[in-house]
This record gives structure tokens, sequence and C-alpha cells, in this order.
């Protein structure tokens, strides 16, 4: 209810903590897709900016939040966006997946307990095209004693207007998570380290 937080406005590393990367212009590099080329410019963010890359996480944290990303991987990129720093939706090189599962892009990464959740279908087109992301989550909920009463809630997940989830629960923080435990906020983090992601 308080409006959109552009994180990435104006000089979006501003609004980061991150290693390894830029703000320029980049595409697929068609000699080899597996791969991105960037140029200088500032229209998207990349994890080419030199050293190693690190995860790319917001200053700021949320709990409730509507997240809005736009996304471009090369063939077989794999990156994945953390709510709250702790549950991961997958970004992943999908293409022709017919079965997706919880791995594939835009599913609910598992955690140390839990399953994971596949997406209803593959909403990934192909590498090199930029795909919108859009989440709605609610956070887990805490007594006033600070024990959880209610789990974190993906209420829904699209990827180019496709529906891929609604009212998913996650009872615990998927692998690879900033934190082992839960809380009422954290930061969005952005996976740098797998592969080339824009």
């Amino acid at each position: 209810s308080e409006g959109w937080l552009r994180l990435t406005f104006g000089d979006a590393l501003d609004a980061w903590n991150s290693t390894g990367w830029q703000a320029c212009d980049v595409e697929i590099d068609a000699a080899e897709r597996g791969k991105l080329r960037t140029s200088e410019g500032n229209s998207a963010l990349v994890n080419l900016g030199g050293p190693p890359p690190s995860p790319y996480v917001s200053e700021h944290v949320f709990g409730d939040a509507r997240v809005h990303v736009e996304f471009m991987l090369p063939e077989q990129g794999n990156s994945g966006v953390y709510v709250m720093g702790r549950y991961e939706l997958q970004l992943l090189d999908s293409s022709g997946q017919e079965n997706p599962g919880f791995g594939d892009c835009g599913g609910i990464y598992r955690g140390a307990n839990w399953p994971g959740a596949a997406p209803a279908q593959n909403a990934f087109r192909e590498p090199g095209e930029w795909h919108d992301l859009d989440i709605v989550f609610e956070a887990p909920r805490f007594d006033a004693d600070g024990r959880k009463s209610r789990h974190a809630r993906f209420v829904r997940v699209l990827i180019d207007d496709v529906l891929l989830h609604e009212n998913v629960e996650v009872p615990e923080p998927t692998l690879g998570a900033l934190f082992a435990d839960e809380g009422p906020s954290g930061p969005l983090m952005l996976q740098g380290d797998h592969s080339p992601v824009a």
C-alpha cells in the first residue's frame, strides 16, 4: 500500500551490496549463446563486472511484498530471486522442458526438509529473451514470544503473465539462503555465482 520502491532507479548499484556486478547494456552473444555480451549503457545489471560475482543483495529489507523483476539468461543460465534473502524462486534456462520441477524456471526451490514446488507449467521461452517475473509474497508471522505462527507464502507467481504458483506455503528457508533462521523481514537477493544473468 506504500507504492513501488524502484531499487534499480537512478544509480542502481547504490541500493545493493555486491561485487562483480555492473550497469550496462547487454544481449546474448550470437556466436556463443552460453555467454552474455555487454556494451556501454545502463539498461541492465549484469554479473560480469570483473571480480567473481557475489549475490546481489538489497540494502532495504521487506516483509510482505510485491516484486517485479525483468531477467535474461544465456543458454544453460542459472540464477534465482530470493525473497527476504530466504525463499528462492528459480531462474533457469528451461527451454523445451515439458514437465518442469522445482529446479526449473519458476520453481520454488527446495529446503533442507521441504521438497520445493514445481511451476504449473514452463513459461521460459528461450535464452537471450527478456522475461517478466511477478511475485506476490507474504512474510511468515510470529507471535509476541517470537514463535512462528504462519509460514511464508508465495501468494502468486507469474512469468510473462503465466500463472505458475498460487498460495504456496514455504515452511523453511530454501537451499542457498542468506539466513538459516526465519524472521519478519529480509532483503531481496539475486543469485549471481552460478552463471551470467541480466
